[in-house]
């Protein structure tokens, strides 16, 4: 994905993580199946297909992006009753 978004002319964090693994997949296996000679030109296309793969919408520069926020409820739960043993 570096390679291709370098050929673009984009960052790397701009490509669509899961349609390129369905293309490397997918490019995978008609590698498997073509001559040798085709293989360089089906390497090239298939980083000009992973360069198209861009995010619909960018994505939003973070303070700390491996921080994840974990919401906690917003009132007090209430304690259940302690059960009175007979």
């Amino acid at each position: 994905m570096s390679l291709a978004a370098d050929r673009a002319g984009t960052s790397s964090g701009d490509l669509n993580f899961t349609n390129s693994l369905r293309l490397i997949t997918q490019a995978a296996l008609v590698m498997l199946g073509a001559p040798a000679v085709r293989l360089s030109d089906l390497y090239n296309e298939l980083l000009r297909d992973i360069a198209i793969q861009t995010l619909r919408r960018p994505r939003i520069p973070r303070h700390c992006p491996r921080h994840v926020r974990r919401k906690g409820p917003k009132y007090a739960i209430k304690k259940p009753l302690p059960s009175v043993a007979a």
